[in-house]
């Protein structure tokens, strides 16, 4: 059992980054497999950079920065190794000088702490992967100064919403190609624009291909642009979705489905169980539900007996919502113990399977 495990996780994960303790490091790493949630991983990334696991940088470094989750896990990683403390983005290295704060702190820790050459260009070449960091792109606000797609120069200025409104309508198929085709840049400044001027310009088989777009703004850009219009999407786009994209863009998939639940989509959800990637994530376990997949019932019964507490929940609650009573004496006997559990399911669909046995 992982010190990290159960009810006791963040706890552990803020002593580890207080103390500096590297008896922990072998179950901060262990950790990084067993959850999803956000927070909790920047925290071991954190605490990770704390302990100074350069090995653990290393691996890093040959991740696809593209995706938020791992640059978020390496912005975190980095704070810990230069020691900037939490509380707000950058800690104390703010505003324009914040490259060269985060530089000169990092230095210090290293001459402080007499760090070999090796470590110090893997902890440099993190900074660099990290900064500059890319500038939030609000989505709801438009820049002082306006600057069109470089594919559509002649765009005219948002505020200007008739105006935006009228070229929108008039070049669709133009939009449309470059929302395919262009930039990540250019393909998020015209989903925003389109959104302030409320023109559909995505169906639901281009709006398939942005939703496993590699750049996270991109994916995140189409489901707040199709905001209010709802796209009706077949069996065989919702598997592209989910089967085929990034870790984020599946898990967005799961939420889809989980709110549009249909039969046809339970081979897809399967799959995702099969493949391991979304274990602990509790919304693979609540499309389960949804969807009814029984295919998963026999994978589900192996992990009853798994240490790990928030997936044996998981397990337990998803066979007795699928009827199987193979999960109602484990759902008993780690009720206890339910109320700190972060990874685990919604309280309802707890709630609903506690009712069911008693």
């Amino acid at each position: 059992m992982t010190a990290f495990s159960g009810t006791t996780h963040y706890a552990g994960v803020n002593w580890a980054a207080a103390t500096r303790d590297e008896s922990a490091k072998a179950d901060l790493i262990r950790s990084l497999s067993y959850y999803s949630d956000d927070s909790y991983v920047n925290g071991v990334a954190y605490a990770l950079g704390r302990i100074r696991a350069f090995d653990v940088v290393q691996s890093l470094l040959e991740k696809d920065f593209s995706d938020m989750n791992t640059l978020s896990e390496a912005i975190y990683m980095f704070w810990g190794l230069a020691d900037i403390p939490l509380g707000g983005p950058g800690g104390d290295c703010r505003g324009d000088a914040r490259r060269d704060c985060m530089h000169d702190k990092l230095h210090k820790t290293a001459r402080r702490e007499r760090w070999p050459h090796e470590q110090l260009q893997l902890a440099a070449e993190l900074l660099d992967a990290v900064e500059p960091i890319p500038k939030t792109r609000q989505f709801f606000h438009f820049e002082d100064t306006w600057t069109p797609p470089k594919a559509l120069p002649d765009m005219p200025d948002p505020l200007d919403k008739e105006a935006i409104t009228v070229y929108l309508r008039r070049n669709v198929e133009r939009c449309r190609q470059i929302i395919r085709e262009g930039s990540a840049e250019d393909k998020f400044k015209i989903l925003k624009v389109a959104w302030h001027a409320q023109v559909n310009l995505v169906d639901s088989e281009l709006a398939v291909e942005l939703l496993v777009d590699p750049d996270w703004m991109v994916r995140n850009a189409v489901l707040i642009s199709s905001d209010g219009e709802e796209l009706s999407f077949t069996p065989s786009q919702i598997g592209r979705w989910t089967l085929t994209g990034g870790y984020e863009s599946t898990r967005r998939a799961l939420v889809y489905i989980t709110g549009h639940p249909k039969p046809e989509y339970a081979p897809i959800v399967t799959k995702v169980l099969f493949g391991g990637r979304h274990l602990f994530d509790e919304i693979l376990f609540r499309a389960i539900i949804e969807t009814d997949a029984t295919e998963c019932v026999d994978l589900l019964r192996s992990y009853l007996e798994n240490e790990h507490f928030a997936l044996r929940v998981n397990a337990a609650v998803t066979l007795i919502h699928l009827g199987v009573e193979a999960g109602e004496s484990v759902l008993a006997e780690l009720q206890p113990n339910l109320r700190c559990c972060s990874e685990c399911m919604q309280s309802s669909y707890i709630q609903d399977a506690l009712n069911a046995i008693e």
